[in-house]
């Protein structure tokens, strides 16, 4: 499910089981951390509910509040339905992309905006910087927006309050023609290299199951589509100990769907 490659078909048959293995792994995790998800914005939409069912009038800052925090459930399930679509879409008979010139500055600033509210009801800052010129990627413009809003939405999860997340895209370095979506995080609640655990465990790369990994559905939507359109997500170290820096890449497609 993770890894979709189109030269599968030539592979030996030993990595051809591999393969399969780690994506038949990967798709149970995702269902796994997709249930933890399902289940965060439903308790926190119980508990607000029982606030505003309370006989008592309550405060209008309290009302505010209840409402506020319904509001964030609610856009906490659209995601999560929006991630299973998809993932269910790159799954069904490997569907022909649509292929065209993306606006990549629009679709990360719609991302962005997706995760604001999410973003200031953590006191987490999202800085998004404007490049000096348009950058030029050639792909499926629905599968390029979801995999920057699922990026940016993990990114969210596993910042510390009062954070800052520093945003820009550029050119894909390399030969190969494409963009690179970059996210610093400056306080992660976990360092580079448990995030980086957690990426490769919903890759459904074999190993134990990493702390924090439960909570890792946006990444695992991320990380599929990025890999499904030939590129990937990956995080390394920033300065400081609690910076982290994750790099999404979204190479350019040269044929037609």
């Amino acid at each position: 499910m993770a890894e979709i490659s189109p030269s599968s078909s030539v592979m030996p048959a030993a990595d051809r089981d591999t393969q399969a293995r780690r994506e038949r792994r990967a798709a149970a995790i995702l269902f796994g951390v997709a249930a933890h998800d399902i289940r965060t914005p439903l308790n926190a939409m119980v508990g607000w509910m029982q606030v505003l069912q309370s006989p008592q009038e309550l405060p209008a800052a309290t009302r505010e509040r209840a409402f506020k925090g319904l509001r964030s459930a609610v856009a906490q399930q659209v995601a999560i339905a929006d991630g299973l679509a998809q993932i269910g879409g790159i799954q069904a008979d490997a569907p022909a992309l649509d292929l065209d010139q993306v606006a990549v500055q629009e679709l990360l600033a719609a991302g962005v905006a997706a995760v604001e509210e999410e973003a200031r009801a953590r006191s987490i800052t999202v800085l998004l910087e404007t490049p000096m010129s348009e950058i030029g990627l050639r792909s499926d413009a629905a599968l390029v927006g979801a995999a920057i809003r699922h990026c940016l939405a993990g990114v969210v999860k596993f910042a510390a309050k009062n954070s800052v997340m520093n945003v820009a895209a550029g050119a894909l370095s390399g030969p190969e023609p494409g963009c690179a979506i970059r996210v610093e995080l400056e306080q992660s609640l976990l360092p580079a290299v448990a995030l980086g655990a957690i990426l490769d465990y919903v890759a459904g790369n074999f190993g134990p199951k990493p702390n924090g990994a439960g909570a890792a559905f946006a990444f695992s939507v991320a990380q599929s589509i990025a890999l499904f359109l030939g590129g990937g997500l990956d995080v390394v170290a920033g300065e400081g100990e609690t910076c982290a820096v994750f790099t999404l890449a979204l190479p350019s497609s040269a044929g037609d769907a």
